[in-house]
């Protein structure tokens, strides 16, 4: 099961800011996401942004390693993102 609030924030015209997170449980230890972004507009097409993005994933057990069919993924990051988009 994943839970999640995403929210965008209209500064004005040409400026918003983006929000979200997102957790998930179940097979795993716990699933985290979470990210926020600052977007720019400055023409009818085109969106720039900058964003954070941090993610924490644990799945698997570790006292599982003698087993064949064993499977442990655990990620904590943090990545900073810049983008662009064209729509047309």
């Amino acid at each position: 099961m994943i839970l999640g609030v995403t929210h965008r924030l209209a500064i004005n015209k040409e400026w918003s800011w983006a929000n979200r997170i997102d957790y998930g449980v179940g097979d795993s230890e716990g699933t985290l996401n979470a990210s926020t972004g600052l977007n720019w507009k400055p023409f009818e097409s085109w969106v720039f942004n900058l964003g954070l993005n941090y993610r924490d994933v644990e799945y698997g057990d570790k006292g599982d390693i003698d087993k064949n069919d064993f499977y442990y993924y655990d990620t904590d990051e943090t990545a900073i993102n810049l983008g662009f988009l064209y729509v047309w």
